[in-house]
């Protein structure tokens, strides 16, 4: 018998948060990929893009590749940082929640975190919607995937700290250790391990997606880097390395289970 009860209605709700943690993490990754390579390469900032001849005059300036980068860039390069690290913030929260690690501050973490990020979506989409706020509002920016997201975390959490729906005694419930992960450092290195191929998965999967969103002007940016898919090997390997070493550890060292 568990020596810990939690209620369905509690134990779904825990379940539903985490599953926003993990497309919060996933997305957030995946428009921290997609934002980097205009972030970090002026050369693409208000670059002009001629057209051939004919129909077109030699020399026909046809489009501006991210105009508002002249003047946004710097700005939109802090909102990167913050993209990289609220995703991996929100994958972390994953395993603190299941471990308890954190436990007294993971409500806090949680909320300026999911604040941030979706900070750091709106104001960047804002901006390439209005094309630096100089022509109509229209939406259409791929920063508003990780807005939308990050923004629903960030209002369930106000809502579920708010009505007091998370009591502590079900939170300890959902987190103690005859119910879950902790307690055994290799259920532990395993569950990092399944958060880490599950970024890993998202950046590979992500690739072909980021690709075709990024043709401007028929200069496809994207094909110019490749922090997608280095960033996907590093993902990888840290999640095969963990497993591995989750799983030698409960051979070394079984876990012990309460009867």
């Amino acid at each position: 018998m568990l020596k810990t009860k939690i209620k369905r209605y509690e134990f779904g709700i825990n379940v539903v948060i985490l599953i926003l943690f993990a497309l919060s993490a996933g997305i957030s990754l995946l428009s921290a990929y997609g934002a980097s390579c205009v972030a970090w390469d002026p050369t693409y900032w208000a670059r002009p893009v001629y057209g051939p001849s004919p129909p077109l005059p030699p020399g026909t300036i046809v489009a501006i590749m991210f105009e508002y980068m002249g003047t946004f860039g710097t700005l939109f390069q802090v909102f990167n940082i913050i993209t990289w690290i609220t995703s991996f913030v929100t994958a972390f929260l994953i395993f603190a929640y299941l471990t308890g690690f954190l436990s007294k501050f993971i409500w806090i973490i949680a909320l300026v975190n999911s604040f941030l990020g979706a900070a750091a979506g709106l104001i960047p989409a804002i901006i390439a919607d209005t094309n630096g706020f100089t022509e109509a509002f229209e939406m259409g920016s791929p920063h508003w995937a990780k807005t939308i997201v990050n923004g629903l975390v960030f209002i369930v959490l106000v809502i579920l700290i708010f009505f007091d729906l998370i009591k502590v005694t079900s939170f300890k419930s959902f987190t103690a250790k005859d119910n879950r992960f902790s307690g055994n450092v290799g259920r532990q290195l395993m569950l990092v391990s399944v958060i880490l191929l599950w970024l890993s998965a998202i950046s590979f999967l992500g690739t072909t997606f980021m690709a075709d969103a990024h043709v401007v002007a028929g200069v496809n940016v994207w094909e110019t880097i490749q922090i997608q898919t280095l960033g996907s090997f590093i993902t990888l390997t840290g999640g095969a390395t963990t497993l591995s070493a989750g799983l030698i550890y409960n051979r070394i060292k079984p876990p012990t289970f309460i009867k």
